[in-house]
């Protein structure tokens, strides 16, 4: 991992302090954990065809259809498995959609596609937090706000993170920087990993998704971009 390319808080936590052994559950309020290693799985072939939640909470992400399956790929980062999606028609439905309205949100991905954008998560009413120019482009959150056209790297693995406290306030993290805030205007209905309802489908990898039922604190936040961070060896 390059520390350098971290954010003071994340570099900080790192070099000034031991890390002990850290996994979402040790904060309240989680409702989904999904962790290609870690979250049993079931295949068809080397398509998953559901892969659950470790939160406890039964959100587990299934795809009952074989052509839509995400594909399961060993070794991809830092020595870890992901989830690979075609951009033509994988994802996965939530088992039940998670309706919270104030909520954080965290995944680790990277797009291989740089010419169209692709859903991460979705919900039915089409609000999603999106790549809207593909990898290279403009990481959105539809109908609630843009995180402005900064390059999310195609080819590259982030950590994504939204801190959403409806209706007042938005945060946007980029492995753990603060890359822009704004008003969310409506209330979440989660249901979608890897497209949104137009068919508009994520080319590219996940290993690891995570949502609490609240905000977290900043120095929560900290804490979960640090493990993902150190995690994948970004």
């Amino acid at each position: 991992m390059i520390l350098d390319s971290i954010s003071n808080p994340i570099k900080n936590s790192i070099e000034n302090s031991i890390i002990t052994e850290f996994n979402p559950l040790m904060l309240s309020g989680c409702i989904l954990w999904i962790h290609a290693l870690r979250s049993p799985k079931t295949f068809n072939g080397s398509d998953i065809t559901q892969i659950n939640d470790l939160s406890g909470h039964f959100n587990h992400l299934a795809q009952p259809i074989s052509v839509d399956q995400p594909l399961y790929v060993k070794n991809v980062v830092n020595g870890l498995p992901v989830m690979r999606f075609d951009g033509v028609s994988d994802f996965f439905n939530f088992t039940s959609n998670i309706t919270d309205s104030s909520v954080t949100i965290s995944i680790v991905y990277q797009s291989t596609n740089t010419t169209i954008g692709g859903s991460l998560v979705a919900n039915s009413s089409d609000v999603s937090f999106y790549l809207q120019k593909g990898g290279a482009g403009e990481y959105q959150c539809v109908d609630f706000v843009s995180a402005g056209a900064f390059d999310t790297g195609a080819g590259v693995f982030r950590v994504a993170t939204n801190v959403i406290n409806t209706p007042s306030s938005m945060d946007v993290y980029f492995d753990g920087s603060l890359v822009n805030s704004g008003n969310p205007n409506l209330t979440m209905d989660m249901g979608l990993i890897g497209k949104r309802p137009v068919n508009i489908h994520f080319t590219g990898d996940i290993p690891e998704i995570i949502i609490y039922n609240r905000p977290l604190t900043a120095p929560e936040r900290i804490k979960l971009d640090t493990y993902l961070i150190t995690e994948y060896g970004i």
